[in-house]
C-alpha cells in the first residue's frame, strides 16, 4: 500500500508542476468557472427586482447564495480528464498504459487534484468578491446544495441534451451511437 501512496505523491508532483506550465489555461477554465454562475446570478437577480424583489418566493441574496454554492459544488466535482478518456481508448494509448505497473486512473487522479490545488485559492478570492459585491444569504438544506449535480446524474430527460444522452437512452428504434 506504502508503494501506491508514494506513486501517487510522485504522480501529483509532477501532475502539479505541469498544471503550473499551463496557468493560461487555468485562468480560461477559472474564468468559466467563475462568469458562468455570475451571468445566471445576474440574469435571475435583474428578473427579481423587476417582480418586486421576488421570483418564486427568492430575491436576489438568494439567488447569489445558490449561484455561489453551485459554483463551489461545479468545480468540486468536476474532472477534466474524462473527456480525454475516451479518446485513449479509440486511440489504442490505453493498452500501453496498462502494461504499466501503476494503473492508469493514478495519473488522473494527480492530474485532477494537482488542477483543484491549484484553482481553488483563486476560486476562494473570487468568491470573496463576490460575496462583498452580492451579499448571498446562506440557508441551504443538504439537498439544496446537491441538486444542481444529481439532477444530471439522476434522470434520462437531464441527460437527453447532453452528448451520451441519446445514447444511454436511446429512443424506440435506435441503433446507438452514429458510427
Amino acid at each position: 500500500m506504502r508503494f501506491y501512496a508514494d506513486a501517487l505523491a510522485a504522480q501529483f508532483t509532477a501532475s502539479l508542476a505541469l498544471q503550473l506550465q499551463y496557468r493560461a489555461a487555468q485562468v480560461i477554465w477559472l474564468l468559466f468557472f467563475v462568469l458562468q454562475p455570475v451571468m445566471y446570478l445576474s440574469i435571475w437577480s435583474a428578473v427579481a427586482r423587476s417582480n418586486d424583489g421576488l421570483v418564486g418566493g427568492y430575491a436576489p441574496p438568494d439567488f447569489a447564495a445558490y449561484f455561489l454554492a453551485t459554483m463551489w459544488i461545479i468545480h468540486l466535482t468536476f474532472n477534466g480528464v474524462l473527456v480525454f478518456f475516451e479518446a485513449r481508448v479509440r486511440r489504442g494509448d490505453f493498452s500501453a498504459l496498462l502494461l504499466r505497473p501503476i494503473h492508469p486512473i493514478t495519473a488522473d487522479i494527480a492530474d485532477n487534484l494537482a488542477y483543484k490545488a491549484i484553482t481553488m485559492p483563486l476560486l476562494g478570492l473570487a468568491t470573496v468578491l463576490l460575496v462583498v459585491a452580492f451579499r448571498p444569504r446562506f440557508e441551504p438544506s443538504g439537498f439544496a446544495l446537491a441538486w444542481p449535480r444529481c439532477r444530471h446524474w439522476c434522470w434520462p430527460s437531464s441527460c437527453a441534451s447532453s452528448t451520451a444522452g441519446p445514447w444511454l437512452w436511446p429512443r424506440s428504434g435506435s441503433r446507438g451511437p452514429p458510427r
